[in-house]
């Protein structure tokens, strides 16, 4: 098992069979997340102070040929409220319409540990790019310090809306993953952060 966490310094601390040590230490809020095991990272890309997204595939996969995608985006000081953050990323997808028949629909919404919470499903049955169809579940959490969105998708054959082709072990799976993302701080005692 490997746990990852994620912060505004953009700390990393993996655990493989030995106890998890932090790179760089961090003093403020962090994403923790349990990266499931087989998956490596494929693409990073960010701007000090504005974002930061790490991008991971299944080992035996490339970010040029990924059939599953797991990505993290943290995208800092932003006062955005959740609700409108959800309406602009709706937006975003329907005005650049990257497939045939996307559709953006906020599953839910809730707190998490006192933090405004969101997911929404990304259906693409046909991109427009590769010709193939995706799915994507993504999860947005506003912290104080930042908007952290985790997004799992999967890639395939083109299919159409009425026929989403995900088996629905996978899917639960998918959303017990999102369930155990918490955002914590060690300087809050409800959101204090484990000893990593």
């Amino acid at each position: 098992m490997k746990w990852f966490c994620w912060a505004t310094t953009l700390c990393i601390a993996a655990a493989l069979s030995s106890p998890v040590h932090a790179q760089t230490p961090v003093l403020n809020e962090r994403l923790l997340i349990e990266l499931p095991a087989g998956w490596k990272v494929g693409y990073t890309a960010g701007e000090a102070g504005r974002f930061n997204t790490v991008e991971y595939v299944l080992e035996a996969e490339t970010i040029a040929t990924w059939t599953r995608l797991l990505t993290i985006q943290l995208f800092y000081n932003l006062t955005t409220p959740m609700e409108r953050y959800m309406e602009l990323m709706k937006a975003n997808f329907d005005q650049q319409a990257p497939c045939e028949g996307t559709t953006f629909t906020v599953m839910r919404t809730r707190q998490v540990y006192g933090l405004d919470s969101a997911i929404a499903m990304l259906v693409c049955p046909r991109s427009k790019t590769t010709g193939l169809g995706e799915l994507t579940l993504i999860q947005a959490l506003r912290g104080k310090e930042a908007i952290y969105v985790v997004q799992r998708a999967m890639r395939g054959p083109a299919y159409t809306a009425a026929a989403v082709p995900i088996a629905t072990t996978e899917f639960q799976d998918w959303l017990t993953f999102m369930d155990k993302l918490w955002v914590c701080d060690p300087r809050e005692a409800a959101r204090r952060c484990p000893a990593l």
